[in-house]
């Protein structure tokens, strides 16, 4: 588990990689290039709080993104379609069992980054672009 961010959890998050040798927390990383290694190197984003752009950025490395329903969350949420390209549940234990059958079906999490990627294809803003020059030229 690689853990990216910094905040009020983070004496728990310290207390618990004590316990639990397979947590890697990294505090916060600004640097796109620290950004890329760690999630070329991941599986998922997930992000149990409020969420926004990190959706998109999950998106663009092909991960399938994790998060929670709530009414607060940006305007991005609107990309993430659950079971599509990534995973919304109601509770945590909801999507602990989510992320479990996803990772013990390859074929499934393979479809589930594609869909990732289709849909980075389709908001990215090299079609914003396209999309905003055409709408110019057909005036």
């Amino acid at each position: 588990l690689k853990i990216i961010g910094d905040g009020k959890m983070s004496k728990y998050v310290e207390e618990k990689q004590k316990i639990f040798p397979g947590i890697f927390w990294y505090g916060e990383i600004n640097d796109e290039n620290q950004i890329k290694k760690h999630m070329e190197e991941s599986h998922l984003s997930v992000n149990l709080g409020l969420t926004g752009l990190s959706i998109v950025h999950s998106f663009y490395y092909g991960l399938p993104y994790v998060t929670l329903i709530n009414s607060n969350h940006g305007p991005e949420i609107d990309y993430l379609i659950d079971n599509y390209n990534g995973i919304v549940g109601s509770d945590v234990a909801q999507v602990s069992k989510a992320i479990k059958d996803l990772m013990l079906n390859q074929e499934r999490y393979k479809e589930m980054s594609l869909n990732a990627t289709k849909t980075m294809e389709q908001i990215s803003h090299i079609k914003w672009y396209k999309q905003m020059n055409d709408s110019i030229v057909s005036i």
